[in-house]
């Protein structure tokens, strides 16, 4: 009943969430250092993917007062991904946006098919200065399938 063991009660339950995803996290990357980490390709809709993570993260980014803008070329770009995978990625770029961009900005995502490939770019300012060896544009190049 007492409320500051309930208020220690759900730091200590939120961090141990917290650093258990980080295990999991570190284990993921060690294996996908040593070329162990299992894939299941699937046919995968990108754009319902990236509207998911997107429609995920919406409430947060608001909240730090990002607008996002999107521009996707077609509701049905199909490839194939360990969709589960593909989404730790949108997910993680997605949080590290929230994270880091400059409140009061636009964050802008593209989605788009050229040639036989699809192109997801996520662009946002930082809310840190960065010199311009340090800056980045992350683009995921997929292979489309039919």
């Amino acid at each position: 009943d007492n409320e500051k063991i309930n208020e220690y009660i759900e730091v200590l339950d939120r961090q141990s969430i917290r650093l258990k995803k980080l295990i999991e996290d570190l284990v993921e990357a060690s294996k996908a250092s040593s070329g162990t980490l299992s894939v299941e390709l699937e046919k995968c809709n990108l754009a319902v993917l990236v509207n998911q993570a997107v429609g995920e993260f919406s409430e947060k980014l608001e909240a730090n007062n990002l607008q996002v803008v999107q521009s996707v070329e077609s509701q049905d770009i199909y490839i194939m991904a360990d969709g589960r995978r593909l989404w730790r990625v949108l997910d993680n770029l997605l949080n590290n946006i929230y994270k880091y961009a400059l409140g009061g900005t636009r964050v802008y995502i593209n989605l788009a098919k050229e040639q036989n490939r699809a192109i997801v770019t996520f662009r946002n300012i930082s809310k840190y200065p960065v010199n311009k060896s340090e800056l980045l544009n992350v683009f995921i190049n997929l292979s489309i399938r039919s």
